[in-house]
């Protein structure tokens, strides 16, 4: 039979290496969908926009308002602000365009990440 302190000390040591995991999935997952999120307003030619807020986010998505800041550091609530969700689907990043209205989703760009 095991001694009941190492038993407590090999499950603290396997939740430790699960937080570990995750936490560097969720580094990996913000790395990857604001570099898409900066690059696909780049190539639209919002890269003058910074995120304002993200109203969103768990460990398969992440939702970005992008809006594009007055003289006075305000931010201003033009048309054209973008709300962007990335969705990560196992190996696979999606960044999509939500529309304020009716809140469908069009996909922008894609990465395929390999394991």
């Amino acid at each position: 039979m095991m001694n009941p302190l190492i038993t407590i000390l090999v499950l603290i040591f396997l939740c430790t290496g699960c937080t570990i995991e995750e936490n560097l999935q969720i580094k990996q997952m913000n790395y990857i969908c604001t570099a898409l999120s900066k690059n696909y307003l780049k190539m639209s030619q919002f890269d003058g926009y910074e995120v304002w807020h993200k109203p969103h986010s768990d460990h398969q998505t992440i939702e970005f308002f992008y809006a594009q800041p007055k003289h006075s550091g305000q931010i201003s609530f033009y048309p054209h602000n973008k709300l962007l969700e990335c969705k990560k689907e196992k190996t696979l990043y999606v960044l999509s365009e939500i529309d304020p209205l009716s809140q469908h989703k069009t996909p922008r760009l894609s990465l395929k990440v390999a394991l």
